[in-house]
């Protein structure tokens, strides 16, 4: 099942995790925005595209969102992710602070 993710930072966020377009991801961002992680906080543009690099693109991540829903600056999504990581696939859950970019991005296991 696919859902139609229906904002713009949203659905550019995922159409660039699945090019493997690191800097298309980044510029989503800005230097104030934060990406909570397997616990770990990321702050800013530089430690951002570290992660970026570390968590999707190196082992390869594809994500097909399940389920989306968005409210005013909040969005929450549902998505299976695979890629090169033990027990690929698995479900994540996203949800989005939104504004002019994405303000912060908090990701983790759905289960």
């Amino acid at each position: 099942m696919t859902a139609h993710v229906t904002n713009t930072l949203v659905s550019s966020f995922v159409d660039s995790v699945n090019r493997r377009d690191v800097d298309g991801v980044v510029a989503l961002f800005d230097d104030r925005s934060v990406v909570v992680d397997d616990a770990a906080e990321h702050r800013g543009r530089d430690q951002i595209r570290r992660w970026i690099e570390e968590q999707l693109v190196t082992p390869r991540i594809t994500i097909a969102v399940t389920d989306f829903e968005s409210s005013g600056s909040a969005a929450r999504m549902t998505a299976d992710s695979d890629g090169d990581f033990p027990g690929a696939p698995l479900p994540f859950r996203y949800r989005f602070a939104l504004g002019e970019a994405i303000n912060r991005l908090e990701v983790d296991l759905a289960r």
